[in-house]
């Protein structure tokens, strides 16, 4: 390479330099010192024969020390093919101005530089004489695209990968052969926990399951983070095949006690699982997975479903129904019927309980069969409004002229209720013409909310009760805290009440309690007679059931 090297310069340099050492002149030297971009002369060979002040300083190293090794040395062993292939070019006299990125240090006690590179040849310039590599650090701003790129495909939050990540890794593995199973992993009951703990703790809780569910699957399960506490697992081929059991597994490490500050957490997770099909798609499979969690999360968490034809139909029938709900509601194609109260002592009326009907189209529909997908949905507010209305309007034509409503779940997270209530009740009728009911797992559920709303309702003037009493927690410590006036027995301890000595017992320990709370007590379901002959022994004030009347709609009576 030097005698090139000669040859080369032999041949655009007067014979009478020769004499002189080849490298720069002072006059190049003293003009690249004072230039801030790094600067390299190389012999053709790729020897460093000089480096300004912005190289030393760059790589951390005395000029003496770099002087006479190859740049090669400096040059990342992933980088060094690029290095020679540009000098080669370089040096065979094509064009100059070629640009390379390199990863260079001078030694092992310092990270890799990364550098933009430019080599012009310069081997015929007297001042010059060789290969002129100018450099342009680009580390920091390297370093901050990956800490960009990495951040567009991590969740902020868990450190997981994120929704485009999964998004991404799904239509990879689409695009092979072989099989690939979704999980959508739920937390359940997060709101709940959001309420307690506020944004902050329900933030570090979500990042605490997080990690347990990652430690609980696998490396080559892709674990990322879609949104609030919903989670993904994508399982390639070798998984796929035992993807129910990886979900059991995530249920198990997710399950348990979670400490965030000095506050203690249950955790619990359900998992719905899809399977990859002839059709599938990224959005069909994330979909079918998503239809599975609902199903697992409805039946009460913490299990595994894994996707069916099925779903997809039971999803399709309920967006009808909701559609449908949307629609009677806006025309006010529901109506209300009401089953009679009476007092047991002589079976006088005091009232009435308003039960909601929905003559649909198709045939005429439960509540139970619709009022899941109202509530899911938020439509339970305004028909719950709209049958406080109507319970209002037609109370008059109702013996006793008293009708009980039932309040649901969402309707009472409604900011503003009882005088919301107020409003609907009192531009159709006196207060005395509505009570409102609830059920019990509402109060375990929202204590303070719910016993804040029937405290103002009671305020109001409004009497206020406790449905279905005997199913859920049934107790005299909190019975006793209650805002209440009444309690009703539910059907299922009143329907062996006559043939029962423990069914007996029962009912007369409630109605004892009851009683010794002063509060009244209606007992449902009564459908024969020797039920409500013993009731009344018992000490019960009133009944509702088919021994005293079906529930009647008022169509004809309000319109005379």
């Amino acid at each position: 390479m030097a005698d090139d090297c000669s040859a080369i310069e032999s041949s655009f340099v007067p014979r009478r330099t020769l004499a002189r050492p080849l490298g720069p002149s002072d006059r190049f030297v003293a003009v690249t010192d004072q230039l801030l971009a790094p600067v390299v002369l190389l012999t053709k060979a790729g020897e460093i024969q000089y480096v300004n002040a912005a190289v030393a300083g760059l790589l951390h190293q005395e000029r003496s020390l770099l002087v006479g090794r190859s740049f090669a040395e400096l040059t990342h062993p992933g980088d060094r093919a690029r290095l020679v292939g540009m000098l080669r070019s370089v040096s065979a006299g094509r064009p100059s101005g070629r640009n390379v990125r390199l990863r260079v240090r001078a030694n092992d006690s310092f990270e890799w530089r990364v550098l933009d590179c430019t080599a012009d040849n310069i081997l015929a310039d007297e001042d010059v004489r060789g290969i002129l590599l100018s450099m342009y650090d680009v580390t920091e701003s390297q370093a901050e695209n990956l800490a960009l790129a990495v951040m567009a495909f991590q969740d902020p939050l868990t450190g997981l990968p994120n929704r485009t990540k999964i998004v991404a890794e799904l239509q990879r593995l689409l695009s092979l052969d072989g099989d690939v199973a979704v999980g959508l992993i739920g937390m359940d009951r997060l709101s709940i926990a959001e309420d307690s703990l506020g944004r902050t703790g329900a933030e570090r809780f979500i990042e605490a399951v997080g990690r347990r569910i990652r430690a609980g699957l696998p490396d080559d399960a892709l674990v990322g983070r879609l949104e609030g506490g919903t989670f993904a697992v994508v399982l390639p081929a070798a998984l796929a095949s035992v993807a129910s059991a990886m979900a059991w597994r995530v249920i198990e490490r997710a399950r348990g006690p979670l400490f965030v500050g000095s506050q203690e957490v249950n955790a619990s997770v359900s998992v719905g699982l899809a399977i990859r099909d002839a059709k599938t798609t990224v959005e069909s499979l994330l979909w079918d997975a998503g239809l599975a969690l609902h199903r697992a999360e409805a039946q009460g968490g913490g299990r595994v479903e894994t996707f069916s034809n099925g779903h997809r139909r039971e999803v399709i029938a309920r967006l009808e129904l909701e559609a449908d709900l949307r629609r009677a509601i806006a025309d006010s194609a529901m109506s209300v019927a009401f089953q009679p109260i009476v007092r047991l002592s002589d079976r006088t009326p005091t009232g009435a309980e308003a039960l909601l009907r929905w003559h649909h189209p198709r045939g005429d529909l439960q509540p139970h069969d619709f009022i899941p997908v109202a509530e899911e949905t938020g439509l339970i507010v305004p028909l719950g409004e709209w049958v406080t209305g109507e319970a209002a309007r037609l109370a008059q034509f109702v013996g006793g002229g008293c009708v009980s409503v039932n309040l649901s779940p969402r309707q009472l997270a409604t900011p503003g209720l009882p005088r919301i209530l107020d409003g609907i009740v009192t531009a159709r009728a006196e207060r005395g013409s509505v009570q409102f009911e609830i059920t019990e797992d509402l109060l375990i559920e929202e204590w303070e909310h719910t016993t804040g709303v029937l405290a103002e309702l009671r305020r109001l003037g409004y009497r206020v009760g406790l449905d279905d009493f005997g199913t859920g927690y049934s107790s005299l410590a909190y019975l006793r805290r209650l805002p209440l006036d009444f309690l009703k027995i539910d059907r299922s301890l009143v329907a062996d009440v006559d043939r029962d000595r423990q069914a007996r017992a029962v009912a007369g320990a409630i109605i004892a309690m009851a009683d010794a709370l002063d509060l009244d007590v209606i007992a449902e379901g009564v459908e024969r007679e020797s039920q409500a002959e013993v009731l009344q022994e018992l000490g019960a004030d009133e009944a509702q059931g088919f021994l005293f009347g079906a529930a009647e709609e008022l169509f004809d009576r309000a319109e005379e």
